[in-house]
Parts: C-alpha cells; sequence; structure tokens
C-alpha cells in the first residue's frame, strides 16, 4: 500500500509503472496475471485479487468505472 500511497497523481498517467497499471489493469477469469491484449495493465484472476485483500485486510475493491457482475 505504501508503493500506491506514493504515487504521484498530480499529473499526467504515464505509459509504464504502478500508476498506469492500476489504471488500465482488468479483472479476468484466470489464475494469477497475463498481459492485457490492450498493450496497457494486466489481467488479473480472482486469486490475486483474494490475496491482495488478505495481505492489506481489506473487504473488496471499488472499481469506479465498471459495475461488478454477481
Amino acid at each position: 500500500m505504501e508503493d500506491i500511497q506514493n504515487i504521484n497523481r498530480l499529473r499526467e498517467p504515464p505509459h509504464d509503472g504502478a500508476m498506469n497499471d492500476l489504471l488500465w489493469s482488468d479483472p479476468e477469469t484466470i489464475s494469477g496475471y497475463d498481459q492485457s491484449p490492450r498493450g496497457a495493465g494486466f489481467l488479473f484472476g480472482r486469486d490475486v485479487v483474494e490475496q491482495f485483500l488478505h495481505r492489506n485486510d481489506f473487504s473488496l475493491i471499488v472499481r469506479a468505472h465498471q459495475i461488478m457482475n454477481k
């Protein structure tokens, strides 16, 4: 979380790095990570989300631009 908190958000998004990955990565029905076909960010599976939630003592992740289907 410290790495995320240290990102300078008062700038145009870069073409690579943590800010780019946070902005352009998407959940997918896979295990682990994979390259995004978009060319920016990554695809990530439920297992990655669950590990992140557990490691940071969170209960959910909010994606502001996308509705979560049940």
